[in-house]
């Protein structure tokens, strides 16, 4: 299966009900996506990885959805607190540190028992700022 998203995809809309959306601090960035946009996924051994960091304000919530757009299907893998039944098994959230972008989690994604559709990712991250990942 291809993972198809060129690039992560962002859920956007008014989240003007979470602050002034102008914080003080940058808002959270996504970063070192694995593999590579286009690669070619094994079925059931290859995980989505990626580093999401707070860049200095805190996390308000953050959810992590997966996209089959062959399927017409929406997972919530991550909902903030813990992994949906079908990413349990074989996903993992850790927290990381920087020096230079502070404090985040490194996601590592992998459906059980197998991806059905190439999966397209698309999390979402607030600050306490309301500032949506970058």
């Amino acid at each position: 299966m291809v993972w198809t998203n060129e690039d992560l995809e962002l859920i956007t809309g008014d989240l003007s009900w979470l602050g002034n959306g102008g914080g003080a601090g940058a808002a959270p960035l996504i970063a070192d996506v694995s593999p590579t946009p286009g690669t070619t996924l094994a079925a059931t051994s290859t995980p989505v990885v990626f580093k999401m960091w707070l860049r200095g304000t805190p996390l308000r919530r953050g959810v992590v959805c997966v996209h089959f757009p062959g399927m017409a299907l929406w997972e919530i893998a991550h909902n903030g607190e813990a992994f949906a039944p079908a990413y349990l098994a074989h996903s993992t959230r850790e927290s990381i540190s920087d020096g230079t972008l502070g404090d985040g989690y490194q996601f590592s994604l992998l459906r059980d028992p197998i991806w059905p559709d190439a999966p397209t990712l698309v999390p979402l991250f607030i600050n306490q700022a309301g500032e949506e990942n970058a």
